[in-house]
């Protein structure tokens, strides 16, 4: 069984539930709502000429990963790795859902 650093459960597995209606390669549906609308608000304040995409698609889920890296002093590619294997046991578990139905 996976040992999780305390931090890094509390920032990361904080799922949105009922939220995830679609398969998608980004990190930010991992995230509460709430969280992800400051962030994504932050960012526009920082950065007003970037596109709404950029920060959706690039810009957002790279300061996520970057933050949670630094709050629970791992490394970068250590955090990818673990919300990738996060997307795709969800998007498995959208696949079977919507198979079965």
């Amino acid at each position: 069984m996976r040992y999780w650093n305390k931090s890094f459960q509390n920032v990361v597995l904080q799922l949105n539930e009922g939220c995830c209606k679609k398969s998608t390669s980004s990190i930010s549906h991992l995230f509460r709502p709430d969280i992800i609308a400051i962030l994504e608000n932050l960012i526009k304040e920082m950065l007003p000429m970037a596109e709404p995409e950029l920060i959706r698609s690039f810009i957002l889920p790279e300061m996520i990963v970057r933050t949670i890296s630094q709050e629970c002093k791992c490394a970068v590619l250590s955090v990818r790795k673990v919300l990738l294997e996060r997307v795709l046991i969800i998007t498995m578990l959208l696949y079977n859902t919507y198979i079965i139905s």
